[in-house]
């Protein structure tokens, strides 16, 4: 199931209403989840030696525009370091023997400030037959963000869909496309 763009922006702007509503009522669980989702994201990364600060070298161009070289420079490591992100998985697909899983990157609040920041960025990442298998076995839960992972990925290129047979509603969406490291399903929110 591939998540619709327009529909994947009305979900982040949901669950950002939800985390808002939840800090201005004093009420701190959606917080809490974001730390928990963070820990564990930061565990994993350096289990496997990768980078979870890489949105804070991105440049301020304002209107949240970013250019795909922009995303390639922080996620095209030089030194072939591994990138994590939280993400949700859209979908699985198989061509040639080669498996991919496609996640969405989930909006997040970053280390260094306050405000919510939202990257609409695909990830397109090749997977072992065991972490396809894995991923295929996991079962969505309820709520917005049901199938969601930590996942750690060696990213190869980022480039902004070009398919004119494909409408992309969202001229913003940029595309990550690497192979699958590691990955860890968060628990869902909504359980408390």
């Amino acid at each position: 199931m591939k998540l619709n763009p327009l529909l994947f922006t009305v979900l982040a702007a949901a669950w950002l209403i939800g985390c808002s509503r939840a800090e201005n009522t004093g009420n701190t669980d959606g917080i809490r989840r974001v730390e928990r989702d963070r820990a564990k994201l930061s565990e994993l990364a350096s289990e496997r030696n990768a980078v979870v600060d890489w949105t804070l070298s991105l440049p301020e161009r304002g209107n949240g525009k970013l250019f795909s070289m922009d995303l390639t420079k922080v996620l095209v490591r030089t030194n072939g370091q591994s990138v994590g992100v939280i993400a949700q998985l859209t979908d699985l697909s198989e061509g040639g023997g080669v498996f991919i899983a496609h996640f969405d990157m989930l909006p997040f609040l970053p280390a260094n400030g306050q405000s919510y920041f939202h990257l609409p960025l695909r990830f397109f990442l090749t997977c072992t037959d065991q972490q396809t298998e894995s991923l295929r076995n996991s079962r969505p839960e309820s709520g917005a963000f049901g199938m969601r992972f930590a996942v750690i990925a060696k990213i190869e290129s980022v480039s902004r869909p070009t398919d004119a047979a494909i409408h992309v509603e969202d001229e913003s969406t940029l595309d990550a496309k690497g192979v699958c490291v590691d990955f860890l399903r968060l628990e869902s929110w909504t359980k408390k």
